[in-house]
Order: C-alpha cells, then structure tokens, then sequence
C-alpha cells in the first residue's frame, strides 16, 4: 500500500511538471558601451539575464556584422570591434525548454578621417627605383622656385663619361665641378649667376649630363609653436632639444615637402598602453585593445609610462600651443596595443594580429625578447621566435610594415623582434651632427637604420596634479618611434604622389635604407646600418633621388 502511495505521488509530481506553462527568460540588462565612434570600435557588451523558473540559461550574441557567438550568461560582459558601419547586436537568452528573449542595440562606426586605407585592401605593387624623371631636354624647372645662384647639380650614370672628357667639356662650357656628391653620378657645378638655365641646357645638349637642375632651397613650413620644442631634456647620456632632433632628421623640412591630398596612416603602438587622455595626444589616439589583459581598453597601468612616450614621439599634436611636437605634424593615427605587463609570445602575437585586423598600416615594436640570464636581450637571429615571426609575416604579406628597436645593452647582435626579416631594426645615436651611434644601442648585420635616441622629449600619464606630464628617456625605445613617425610621413607622401596608393614593405624598407645618411664607415657598417633616418630625403618627390616614389 505505501509503495503505491509513492508511486503515484511521483507520477503526479511529474506530471505536474510536464505539465507546469513554461516561463520565458528575463534579460534585466543589456547595454552597449559605446554605441557611436570611428574604426576601429571596440564596444563592450554589459548583460545579465534571469529565469522566472530556475532554469539552466543560454546566451547568444549576434554582432550584426556577421559574427555570431555563444557566450557565458554568467561572465556578464563580452567586447567585440567594429569597422565602418551601422550594426544591430542582438543577444539571445533561452531556457532549453522553448523559452526565448532578445534584446537589441544598434552600434554605428564612422570612417577616420582622411585615413589610409587598410592594408589587406592593397595592391601591393613595388615601386622601380628609377633615374631622376626628366623633364624636356634633361633640364628641370627654373620657372618660380628658389634656388641658390650660380649652382647646378648635374646627374650622368656613373662611368658614362671618362675624366679627360669631362674636363674638356667644363672647360668649353665655362664651368667649374665644386664637388662629387655621395651620391652616385651627381655633381655640383658653379656657372655664372643669372645664366643658370641657359648653362643646364648647354651642359645636357653637349653630354656633359643627362639632367640638370637648380640647387633648389627648401624652407620649413614652420617651426612648431609647442612650447616644449625648444626645451632642454637633460638625461644621465646628454641633453638635447626636440629642435635638435627633429632637424638632424630634417623633419621640419619634411613637413614642407608634404603634398595635399595625403592619408593618415595608422601606427600601432605595441607596447604598455598609451595614456589617450593626455592633452597633448587625444585628438590623434584612436581605438586600440589590450591583449595583456583580454580588455578592450589600452589606457597604461600605474607607472607604466612608455607606452605613452612612444606612442607621444610620433603622434603628439604638432604646433598647438603646447608641450611637445610629434614627428607625424598630425598626418598619423596612434593605435595603442597594450601587451605589458603580460607580454609573452601569445600575447605580442595577438596584438600584431589584431592590429593587422583593425586597419593598422604601420606597427611599432619598443622592446626585445629578454635573456632569462642576463635580462638583456637574447641573440635570436639565427633561432627566431616562431610565433611571432609568423605573425610578423602574416603583417608583411597583408602590406603592414614594421619597425623595432635593436636594443639598449651595447651588444654585438640586434635584439629580436628587431633581427626578424619582416621588421625594419632601428638603433639610437647621440645628438652631435653628424651624429654617432649612442654607447648603449646594440648593433650587427641585421641593424637597418638609426635615429636620435638620448634625453628624448616625450609625455607622461597625466593626474590629478599634473594633467598634462612629460618625461625625458634614453634607448632604442624612443628611436623607433622616431622612425616610425617619419614613415607615416612617407606613407602619406607616397598616397599623394600615387594618387591613392600605398608602397609595400619591401618598399619601404628600401626607401627608409636607401635615403638614410651615411653615418661612420661609408655605405652599411653594423654600428649604425644604413645610416641616418631622413625624413625630407624620403618625402623627395621632385627629384626621387632615393627610388623611393
């Protein structure tokens, strides 16, 4: 009697239950943060859902722009980066028993403005290296350029004329050789003032060139009104300016080169985070992520400013009244990737990978593999790291160039992701002209290119008592991104000229060497590569001297 007694109750129980109106879900919350902004967007997705039953529950994300996702109901919160366009995110929340809720949001990404288009959209189709374009008869324009009087530069192919021959011709021509440039097959010439034009045409109808132009003058477009372009940031290496600096490279005669109709190239700063509050940064910071903490905000941790002042040295905003200037005159977007402190192979990896996903054109790397002995950096030239190496290839192929630091321990071999064949490996001199390679930057056959790296201006992460820091830094850190600013110049040069196209890496790479000037043993020595990042040199659209257009 007691076991039937129970049996029917269970049966009745179940029945009940089978019985028993199922209850939908409740999603209590679903929020975007934000809704609007410019690619890359990187949006965070708040939730929390209920069931009235007790039932176990599912969630569903679908972005809206083709991707979709099962997520935990339990984690709360999910991020997801956007490009160009209006999207509707959905989230789903079902019960497993036929109970369904969702709940919508629509998100709406705008262009950058003036960018460079991504990569991966590119015809990666390499510039020739080619002789000086000619105009009609060999002879450049004289018609409303400054020039200096009295002066030609005149180009033949190197060997094309025999010594005795070319003297013979100066002396019917009335002019004299002043001097053979570095650079193969020019020379300079003085002729008489005021018969300029008339002795080119003479020199190139007689063979004595095949072109030949005015000793044009260059002016800068200005000097930066920053208030801190002139002043002395003093370090236990030396001292030095911004003004110094920048015109060792000749920037500011860079930025008058600079033809309309440019884009702004987008350099991601893989490093600690960049500080994209900072008055001085803000207006030229866009989205990035942080892979060292899965989280969609880059902004640096307590004290872990380099990130900030180097993401500063090619994108501060240039000629603003205030602080310091950046290498880009505001021609470039800073992309900050965080990596630090958890920046391991994987991570490194993922940012590249990100950067390359969300439009990056150009990527810059402050750091190096460490010896677990030492604390240096390790020699990986022969046994590179094959996940990053892997994501650096990915980057090259999808038209990404980019630039690391050699590193800051004086050794004899260039640290890695420097020595990678992908990356353009860039050490530090000091702040003489010309300049010698700094004590400390490591150098070696893989070494490209140098640039300024001692008592170099750069911001700090603002506070409450200090909105608006700066901070002076040695090392192949603060180089690099000298390097990479002057790229993004060239980027935007290359875009003007080409009327919509970017160069390759392999191009670029060509050019940042082949313009760069000489330093210590003529040509490549392994203490500064190539030599001297030149920034008008590779913004030279007149006479392309370098091949770089």
């Amino acid at each position: 009697m007691y076991r039937k007694a129970l049996f029917l109750l269970v049966f009745l129980a179940l029945a009940l239950t089978a019985c028993r109106i199922n209850t939908p879900p409740v999603i209590d919350q679903f929020t975007a943060t934000p809704t609007t902004g410019t690619t890359p967007l990187t949006v965070t997705f708040s939730y929390s859902a209920t069931d009235p039953d007790g039932d176990v529950l599912n969630c569903y994300m679908n972005y809206g722009d083709g991707v979709n996702q099962a997520v935990s109901c339990l984690a709360r919160s999910v991020t997801h980066t956007y490009q160009v366009g209006s999207f509707t995110a959905t989230l789903t929340v079902s019960d497993g028993r036929g109970g369904v809720t969702s709940a919508s949001r629509t998100i709406s990404v705008s262009p950058l403005s003036g960018a460079c288009p991504a990569p991966s959209t590119l015809s990666l189709a390499a510039a020739q290296a080619a002789e000086p374009e000619e105009e009609p008869e060999g002879v450049s324009s004289f018609d409303g350029l400054a020039y200096k009087p009295g002066e030609l530069l005149v180009y033949s192919p190197p060997l094309s004329l025999q010594s005795l021959d070319a003297q013979a011709l100066e002396k019917q021509l009335s002019v004299q050789k002043l001097a053979d440039l570095s650079l193969p097959g020019w020379r300079l010439y003085r002729v008489p003032e005021g018969m300029e034009k008339e002795k080119a045409r003479e020199i190139v109808a007689a063979g004595l060139g095949r072109y030949a132009q005015p000793n044009y003058k260059y002016k800068q477009l200005y000097t930066p009104n920053d208030t801190l372009y002139t002043y002395t940031v003093n370090t236990s290496y030396g001292s030095a300016t911004q003004s110094i600096q920048f015109g060792l490279m000749e920037i500011p005669t860079a930025w008058d080169e600079q033809l309309s109709g440019g884009c702004r190239p987008v350099v991601a700063v893989i490093d600690s985070g960049v500080a994209y509050d900072h008055p001085d940064l803000d207006s030229n910071v866009i989205g990035g992520y942080d892979s060292s903490d899965n989280d969609a905000d880059p902004y640096p941790e307590a004290g872990e400013l380099h990130g900030t002042m180097v993401a500063s040295i090619i994108g501060a905003e240039t000629n603003n009244a205030q602080g310091m200037a950046g290498a880009s005159n505001n021609s470039a977007y800073v992309m900050p990737l965080k990596v630090f402190p958890n920046a391991y192979s994987s991570v490194i990896a993922d940012a590249i990978d990100w950067a390359v996903a969300n439009g990056a054109n150009i990527l810059n790397m402050s750091f190096c593999i460490m010896d677990a002995a030492t604390n240096a950096c390790a020699d990986l030239t022969s046994n590179p790291d094959a996940t990053i190496e892997d994501a650096l290839q990915d980057a090259y192929n999808s038209g990404v160039i980019s630039l690391a630091a050699s590193g800051n321990y004086d050794d004899s071999f260039v640290g890695y992701p420097a020595s990678s064949q992908y990356t353009i490996a860039v050490g530090a001199t000091d702040n003489n002209n010309p300049p010698d390679r700094a004590s400390f930057s490591n150098y070696g056959s893989y070494l490209d290119v140098v640039a300024p790296g001692i008592a170099v201006l750069g911001a700090d992460i603002p506070s409450a008592s200090d909105p608006a820091p700066y901070k002076g830094g040695d090392g192949t850190s603060f180089s690099t991104p000298y390097a990479a600013g002057v790229m993004a110049l060239y980027l935007s040069q290359y875009y003007a000229y080409s009327g919509g196209q970017l160069p390759d890496p392999a191009t670029a790479a060509s050019c940042i060497r082949s313009s760069a000037q000489d330093l210590g043993a003529a040509g490549f020595d392994v203490y500064t590569g190539m030599g001297l990042v030149r920034a008008d040199r590779m913004l030279d659209t007149v006479n392309n001297l370098y091949g770089c257009y």
